[in-house]
């Protein structure tokens, strides 16, 4: 009896396992069919009449001195592209990291302990920052904010992409890939290795953002024209995938030709340890099953399954 159960079980997990192979297929194939949507030479200045707020969104950048790290990467690759119409914003709960950012080329928005509004956690950030921004009269057609998570590193094609993306003026929000070699021989081989195919799934949100609403975004490597972000906002409730949310709020009120792919390459870092990567995937799990009923059924369907292959 007890090995009719265990067949039974192997039949089912093995179905279900072979059901992501059609995906990974399309995924292998979209990489190679996308492979040339990079941007790698210089501009020449064109675009560099841009304005680009970088905002860095962490708990703290005394606890951590990745902060740092990617506030220098901004610096130093806009320099290589003589570009300086840009600046940086560091969004954090700390109010220590005054103290700890002094001496860096940034300013730092602490979130007030007292502040309340409809979000959690990181979108709560998101929304003070949306709000400190209105305050100081920065939400306009002519600038844009660049978002990134605390690990993030910016490359001088990361910026060349994103004043491409701007110039030609074909959306109003964009994202690009997101590779993950920062500490990798860190990491547990385990997290590394998963973290190492997630390229694979950035080629396929070309085609998601390109032909909206998309199933997931990235709450980093995200490109936002800041008076667009002023309007959507960041107040979804008690959801934990904020930025997924977002995504489908801006395809909803401003259509398909809204969303674009402007193919700046962002570096991270893998979750360092196994207890990291499963609170990381369970976040983004209980996120998704937070948002689903406010999708229309056609995209909520979409979403289940892509969750449901994400967990195998």
């Amino acid at each position: 009896m007890l090995s009719v159960i265990d067949n039974a079980f192997t039949a089912v997990a093995m179905f279900f396992w072979l059901s992501y192979v059609p995906v990974a297929v399309i995924s292998v194939w979209k990489a190679f069919k996308n492979r040339k949507v990079f941007v790698e030479k210089d501009l020449g200045g064109l675009f560099n009449n841009s304005s680009i707020i970088f905002q860095i969104t962490t708990r703290s950048a005394t606890k951590t001195s990745v902060v740092k790290r990617g506030i220098r990467s901004i610096t130093s690759s806009a320099q290589k592209v003589n570009f300086y119409n840009y600046q940086i914003s560091v969004v954090t709960d700390d109010p220590q990291d005054r103290w700890t950012l002094k001496n860096e080329k940034c300013e730092v928005v602490v979130v007030e302990k007292n502040y309340h509004t409809d979000a959690i956690k990181k979108g709560r950030a998101l929304q003070y920052a949306v709000e400190h921004r209105q305050r100081t009269s920065k939400n306009s057609r002519r600038r844009w904010i660049f978002h990134m998570d605390e690990e993030s590193y910016v490359t001088s094609q990361t910026i060349l992409a994103l004043l491409k993306f701007i110039g030609e003026a074909k959306g109003v929000v964009s994202e690009g890939p997101i590779f993950y070699p920062l500490k990798f021989e860190s990491a547990n081989r385990l997290t590394a290795i998963a973290e190492s195919v997630r390229p694979f799934g950035c080629y396929d949100c070309v085609s998601q953002m390109k032909n909206p609403p998309p199933l997931h975004m990235h709450g980093s490597n995200l490109l936002v024209r800041s008076d667009i972000e002023d309007d959507i906002g960041w107040k979804f409730g008690s959801t934990l995938a904020e930025d997924q949310m977002f995504g489908y709020k801006v395809y909803e009120k401003y259509g398909r030709g809204s969303m674009g792919w402007h193919g700046g390459i962002l570096l991270e870092q893998p979750p360092l340890n196994l207890k990291d990567h499963f609170f990381q995937r369970r976040r983004w799990f209980l996120g998704t099953m937070q948002n689903l009923d406010k999708f229309p059924r056609w995209h909520r369907y979409k979403v289940m399954f892509k969750s449901v292959t994400l967990f195998l």
